[in-house]
């Protein structure tokens, strides 16, 4: 018999007590000092792409590169000491040949990007705003191989196609909170929509009177540097406004490029809370130069862009051009000039001092490669401020100075340190190095001094990075990136990321960190890459759709009850063949249906089927069992499920009355009792419930639903327990 039905089955789920998923690290289990361990590529690509972390609300929500290359957020509260997360936030196009299912290698070599890591930025009524996914957008509104739309741009016209080189295919995204400070639930935001270009490189943001700015590269590398404000959290943002531009100059071959850091006064700031400091170096890009675009970043420039009117200025106030060309920056911007020696400068941080007098730290290095390919070998970190009381910049001020260049050191400012003169962190291989900066009196020349107690050497193999943090916490200064010593998959692809600050790195339990990749790298769909996280007060929800060459399995949907109706929250196809797996965080307190419904797709025998279906919830099987197989119409089965009761309730005048053990039930004339027990303290607490002698079953039923419904749990199991409700466990029908 051939049956073309599709068969139901909806599965009711009622749960009432409170839980939590969250994690806080127990000392007594193994903790790791990384939070999560999927961390890929780059995990982020600072200083450019920043901040990658924000302290708000005694929280610190970091974000970086997971598998594929998404853009991941995770959670650490300083009161709790609870993690929340990681959680996918936004696919990224440039995540190999297939993004959506785990890394590959192209044929030309690795296809990671790490260009579209993600930064966030949170506005001041607690949305959270994550952007990533770009690195030129070539493949947005093109004709061929050449740009057809990007006014701040030149063209791609020399990449390869995809996926043999995925560079600069990926246009920028955005996502934002649907609640404040939530990062389970997202929406995604159209550009046409936010007014975000699409062509967008080295994608940072700054917080400025509540307004958010957007600062990229506003394509490839033959592209102007752009800003775009928001002036409502970031649900749109303005006509960009050009900074830096890129120009192909009098003199023959010399085409000019930017590497762009600009930044704000910290919370704390008392002047230039009205100007955007950016610092930047240039760099000579010839169109076309076969296979690479340089490896020299020479001199470092300083503008200033005062936010209420939007002009620019240098430090001496003088009024410059939008956007700021070669010529002007030379003659009116210029700080430091590199020289044509072989060595290279690029600034890695900056920040306004107490007194509003910017800073910079800059990268030194040598590049002994044609290209960008290849290590950069850093030689020296130096420092150098705009001196207020002279109205000059500083001689630049060595840090540290390496005379046998062989590694990449990482360097950034310590700022949850107010000071005239900035801490500064510096890494090397697996260490730490830490310089106080001071002056020894007002107007003096800064000088920095290791301190030997705030260095350390880390037990992981390297640093492979460190991502910023805006406004951090003193316990979470910023995110590091270590390399694993692990399997040949994970050493290749992946890093643990940590969160760093002054009581160390902070730890998570490793039954929550750890294995993360793995999932990943072993996952058949995107969906299996979720971790097993949420937030308070709710549960992790599976459904697992094993295959069965009998039944198809076209959707399944969730609905909620709300307000005594049921909505549909959730409706999913299956992508592909089976299996197929989802998963979703759902609150403890709601009730929900659970709806599948699939079909026969042969004429075997209607009574048999071959293959299951599981919903496991917060890791309880709830359900397994066959996929349904009806004759005619369709089939309903309904289930409900409960957790103890917890709140207080009476006790028994008499404790002779009491049952002896949990669940049982005493007899008072009218009156049963039972008890349940405290989770915290194991205090019994004494219910009471009314017998329901002579009623219908019919009331009976409803009296128990009510009971069940209205948060009465403990009555509700005391009528169970005692035969006059039936078992949670029994089906009663559909309640839709």
């Amino acid at each position: 018999m051939k049956l073309t039905c599709a068969a139901r089955i909806v599965i009711a789920l009622f749960l009432h007590a409170a839980g939590q998923c969250d994690v806080k690290a127990d000392n007594t289990n193994s903790t790791t000092s990384f939070f999560a361990d999927n961390a890929y590529g780059r995990g982020g690509t600072g200083p450019w792409i920043s901040p990658s972390g924000q302290y708000f609300n005694n929280v610190t929500y970091l974000t970086y590169q997971g598998p594929a290359e998404g853009a991941y957020i995770a959670a650490y509260n300083h009161t709790s000491k609870v993690w929340k997360g990681p959680v996918k936030v936004l696919d990224n196009p440039m995540g190999g040949v297939n993004p959506e299912v785990h890394p590959t290698k192209c044929e030309s070599g690795s296809c990671v990007d790490s260009h579209g890591a993600p930064h966030i930025a949170i506005s001041d009524d607690g949305y959270i705003n994550v952007f990533g996914g770009g690195h030129g957008g070539c493949d947005h509104a093109i004709e061929g191989t050449v740009w057809g739309d990007n006014i701040y741009g030149q063209g791609c016209k020399f990449r390869k196609e995809f996926p043999n080189d995925p560079s600069h295919i990926g246009i920028q995204r955005h996502a934002r909170s649907l609640k404040p400070e939530d990062i389970f639930q997202w929406e995604k935001i159209e550009l046409d929509v936010s007014g975000l270009v699409p062509h967008a490189s080295y994608g940072a943001n700054l917080i400025s009177g509540g307004d958010i700015y957007s600062i990229v590269r506003g394509g490839s590398h033959t592209a102007d540097w752009i800003y775009q404000k928001s002036t409502d959290g970031g649900k749109t943002f303005g006509e960009p406004v050009r900074i830096f531009k890129y120009e192909k100059t009098s003199k023959k071959g010399l085409f000019v490029a930017w590497y762009v850091r600009c930044f704000v006064g910290n919370e704390q700031a008392t002047k230039k809370k009205d100007r955007i400091g950016c610092f930047a170096s240039w760099h000579n890009h010839q169109v076309g130069w076969t296979g690479s675009h340089g490896p020299d970043r020479r001199n470092i420039y300083y503008i200033e862009i005062e936010t209420s009117t939007g002009n620019f200025y240098n430090i001496h106030n003088k009024q410059l051009n939008s956007p700021i060309t070669f010529e002007e920056a030379n003659s009116d911007a210029l700080v430091y000039e590199s020289g044509y020696n072989g060595i290279f400068v690029e600034p890695t941080d900056a920040r306004f001092n107490k007194h509003g007098d910017p800073e910079v730290l800059i990268h030194q290095y040598i590049n002994p490669f044609n290209g960008w390919v290849g290590p950069r070998k850093t030689t020296n970190f130096i420092y150098t401020a705009f001196n207020s009381n002279t109205s000059e910049w500083y001689i630049p001020i060595p840090i540290l100075e390496d005379d046998d260049p062989g590694l990449t050191s990482l360097g950034a400012f310590d700022k949850t340190k107010e000071k005239d003169v900035p801490a500064v962190m510096v890494s090397r291989g697996s260490s730490v190095d830490y310089f106080d900066g001071s002056k020894s009196s007002t107007g003096s020349i800064p000088s920095f001094t290791k301190n030997n107690e705030k260095s350390f050497e880390a037990e992981f193999k390297e640093f492979k990075g460190w991502l910023d943090i805006r406004n951090p916490h003193k316990d979470g200064r910023l995110m590091v990136l270590d390399s694993f010593r692990g399997t040949e998959i994970s050493e290749e692809y992946y890093m643990g990321i940590h969160l760093y600050g002054d009581g160390g790195f902070v730890e998570r339990n490793s039954n929550e960190s750890s294995g993360l990749w793995k999932k990943c790298w072993e996952a058949t769909t995107d969906d299996e890459c979720f971790v097993e996280t949420c937030p308070m007060n709710e549960k992790l929800l599976k459904v697992v759709l094993n295959s069965a060459f009998d039944v198809e399995v076209l959707m399944f949907k969730i609905f909620e009850r709300q307000d005594g109706k049921w909505d549909q929250i959730l409706k999913k196809k299956p992508r592909g063949e089976l299996p197929f797996s989802y998963e979703t965080c759902l609150s403890v307190s709601g009730d929900f249906n659970f709806i599948l419904k699939a079909r026969r797709s042969n004429e075997i025998d209607d009574s048999t089927s071959f293959g299951e279906y599981k919903l496991i919830w917060g890791g309880d099987m709830l359900v397994e069992k066959e996929y349904p197989v009806p004759k005619e119409g369709n089939v309903k089965e309904g289930f409900r499920f409960e957790q103890k009761p917890s709140s207080p309730g009476p006790s028994p005048s008499s404790t002779s009355m009491a049952p002896s053990f949990q669940g049982d039930c005493s007899q008072n004339g009218n009156s049963r009792f039972l008890y349940a027990v405290k989770e915290n303290t194991g205090e019994k607490i004494w219910r009471t419930c009314n017998r329901l002698t002579g009623w219908t079953e019919k009331k009976k039923e409803n009296a128990c639903r009510r009971d069940y419904g209205n948060g009465s749990e403990a009555k509700f199991m005391c009528r169970t327990t005692c035969g006059t409700c039936p078992s949670v466990a029994q089906r009663m029908g559909s309640v839709m």
